[in-house]
């Protein structure tokens, strides 16, 4: 009986605990590697995968800018498509982060977006 062969999509897959997810994913899986910014690990990290004999595929998308979502899946979609695995996405691990350093209720992710939002309702 032949498995279908499904796609793990891990976000922030370039180093770090996403790498880690990323290999033990894809002993089962084709595994999708989402980058922000560290292109050269990510791709390293894809590299290693096939060395084992394993299938893989990198995509850049900034997930810190806003309405990122139609941008996000475009570029998950085309890197797919380009690199010849179009079989459903299985699994998602949403791993991508922002590190700031500092008093967290003083960092903002931008000019109107503080980090750290207090809401209490009655």
């Amino acid at each position: 009986m032949k498995t279908q062969k499904t796609i793990a999509l891990i976000t922030g897959a370039a180093g770090g605990i996403g790498s880690a997810i990323a290999q033990r994913l894809s002993e089962q899986h084709v595994v999708a590697l989402h980058y922000g910014h560290n292109r050269e690990a990510a791709h390293q990290l894809k590299l290693q995968l096939q060395d084992m004999g394993r299938e893989a595929f990198c995509f850049q998308a900034d997930l810190a800018q806003a309405d990122v979502g139609a941008p996000f899946w475009a570029a998950y979609d085309q890197s797919a498509q380009e690199a010849g695995f179009e079989f459903p996405l299985q699994v998602l691990v949403n791993n991508a982060g922002i590190a700031r350093r500092g008093e967290i209720g003083q960092r903002r992710l931008g000019p109107d977006r503080p980090l750290l939002k207090c809401v209490s309702g009655t």
